[in-house]
């Protein structure tokens, strides 16, 4: 059984990846965040991240 969230989260992940195998993903842990995203350099990164991810499945372009 988890007991952090940091657990929770990676048994989370582990059986997603196992049930959506193929399936193309981004998974983004902040050590230094609860449930969201509160600080702003952690938000530059996930809207950085799914920027890229949309680019890539959908087509267009995203900044480097």
């Amino acid at each position: 059984m988890a007991t952090t969230y940091e657990e929770l989260h990676e048994k989370t992940v582990a059986e997603l990846r196992e049930i959506a195998k193929g399936i193309d993903h981004e998974y983004l842990l902040f050590s230094d965040e609860g449930h969201g995203f509160a600080r702003p350099e952690n938000r530059l990164k996930f809207y950085a991240v799914c920027e890229k991810f949309l680019a890539k499945h959908l087509g267009g372009r995203s900044e480097s």
